[in-house]
């Protein structure tokens, strides 16, 4: 495998709909609901914020750059170019279709980064799997099974 790894992060369509289709459903039982037309319109208005606050964030953190290298260090790199290096914590998931990675920088903030198979590459996705399966030790010794 070629170090450093570098992957691109683009916006995910997949979970773009996603997060649309289940709005939407929220939306169409609040509506339906038995409460004072005040109510609903309330629910609704928090649930189109909610959805708006979500997309935000989402739009927010595509077009990185994550950088792996030989030794598990990871780099993060901004849209405006800025560099934060990064360090794993536990929690990570990594599955054939779905990846989401757990990372703190270097300030303390704490930040998730969610991989599908349409927002990377497929050759990006598979090295990604393979450096999270490399570098398996996520658990604390602790934690129970």
């Amino acid at each position: 495998m070629q170090f450093p790894i570098i992957i691109g992060l683009h916006r995910s369509f997949l979970l773009e709909r996603s997060l649309l289709t289940v709005s939407l459903l929220a939306g169409l039982m609040l509506v339906m609901m038995d409460w004072p037309l005040y109510l609903r319109l309330l629910a609704l208005g928090l649930c189109l914020f909610l959805f708006l606050q979500a997309r935000r964030q989402w739009r927010r953190h595509s077009n990185q750059m994550l950088l792996i290298d030989r030794q598990g260090l990871a780099i993060l790199r901004q849209r405006d170019g800025s560099e934060q290096t990064v360090r794993w914590l536990p929690g990570a998931t990594v599955h054939p279709w779905l990846t989401v990675l757990r990372l703190q920088r270097a300030d303390g903030q704490r930040q998730t980064l969610i991989f599908t198979v349409d927002n990377i590459s497929a050759a990006n996705f598979r090295r990604l799997r393979a450096v999270m399966c490399w570098q398996a030790a996520f658990a604390d010794e602790a934690d129970d099974v």
